[in-house]
């Protein structure tokens, strides 16, 4: 059985890979629909695909001026609309008993969702927001499956 912080590590250097990934994919060009040109200027288009930020606190609070999630905005904003779904406190567990109402509220054209969790869950035994290793690893199957059945070109 890992530890919680052998569990925390490695969900940051997939979730790190997985940014990664779909920052490589972003840079390339592609065709899609000419963007409108709205009053202030701003470029913008229907088709535009999004990247969905599902985690805790570290991706709640990635949106602050240089963290990671407001560099992407800032280098990819006009490729693609990076949407924060960043939870507090929340650990697998409590993201799984939300997640029917966070995929209702994403848009359909995803390209990629990165999950961040395990933070929380990695707490030690006693804290409310512990969950045990293969609690965890249920929850986090669940969530990714509730992702790739209402978003199934997305990359998770």
């Amino acid at each position: 059985d890992m530890s919680g912080r052998a569990i925390a590590s490695l969900v940051a250097a997939v979730t790190l890979g997985a940014a990664a990934a779909v920052v490589r994919h972003l840079s390339r060009k592609r065709k899609r629909a000419a963007p409108r040109v709205l009053a202030d200027g701003t470029r913008w288009s229907a088709s535009m695909p999004a990247v969905v930020f599902l985690g805790d606190s570290m991706t709640q609070f990635a949106d602050e001026p240089g963290r990671w999630l407001s560099r992407l905005r800032w280098d990819y904003g006009r490729r693609a609309d990076m949407i924060n779904r960043g939870f507090s406190g929340y650990s697998s567990l409590l993201v799984d008993r939300i997640i029917d109402d966070i995929v209702l509220d994403i848009p359909a054209n995803v390209l990629a969702c990165v999950v961040w969790l395990g933070t929380n869950d990695a707490t030690e035994e006693g804290y409310w927001q512990h969950v045990s290793t293969d609690t965890f690893r249920r929850g986090l199957s669940r969530i990714v499956v509730q992702l790739q059945w209402s978003h199934p070109r997305a990359k998770i």
